[in-house]
């Protein structure tokens, strides 16, 4: 009956520039049903995933695992792969480094949801987890390339889709250690936060 060029929706629904555009954030949570959480220890966890599915600019946008090292090596920290499908050798190369991976029998996105929400940070490329977490209101750091895609703007460190979300960009092409470098930083004064969800858990 009628149709609407998808660029024009911000106008019609009155939203102007910065306004958030999630809405009521989360608006997703895990089924009753998922069935993969994170395995116990001590100390903050914080996910990763470094690679997307096939597409296009699936490499442009993958952070190669050894790039995540200097991650790895930061005390007091404890890391798990929230990676689907990861390489052998990837997981090879982080269970070097002490990385947990909790993701060999997931299913399906809410399996990946009852992980996610045991995290208390997911550290990811721009993927559908980023968008999963994002939407479940969780903590999310998510490393882009340079000139990414167009949904996540340019030159901002936020994101109006998720307001629990936090942008690290390349400086240049490829440059995937010096954005490991920054998020390094930013991790060692990050106020490590505790979700409503992770405060009710026997977790703590």
């Amino acid at each position: 009956d009628v149709h609407l060029p998808f660029m024009s929706l911000p106008h019609v629904l009155g939203i102007g520039d910065g306004d958030h555009l999630a809405g009521a954030v989360p608006y997703l949570s895990p089924p009753a049903t998922a069935r993969i959480t994170v395995p116990d220890g001590e100390g903050p966890v914080i996910g990763l995933v470094w690679s997307g599915r096939q597409s296009p600019g699936n490499l442009r946008r993958s952070c190669p695992a050894q790039a995540l090292a200097p991650l790895l090596a930061l005390p007091g920290l404890r890391f798990v792969s929230a990676q689907v499908d990861a390489s052998a050798e990837d997981l090879a190369l982080l269970a070097a480094h002490g990385v947990t991976t909790p993701t060999d029998d997931i299913r399906d996105f809410g399996d990946l949801a009852g992980l996610l929400a045991g995290l208390d940070l997911l550290l990811t490329i721009d993927s559908a987890p980023a968008h999963l977490a994002g939407a479940m209101g969780l903590p999310v750091w998510t490393m882009l390339a340079h000139g990414a895609d167009w949904r996540w703007f340019l030159d901002r460190a936020d994101s109006p889709w998720y307001p629990t979300m936090r942008l690290f960009r390349q400086r240049r092409e490829g440059d995937w250690p010096g954005l490991v470098e920054d998020v390094a930083a930013a991790l060692t004064r990050f106020p490590w936060l505790v979700t409503p969800a992770k405060a009710s858990s026997s977790r703590g």
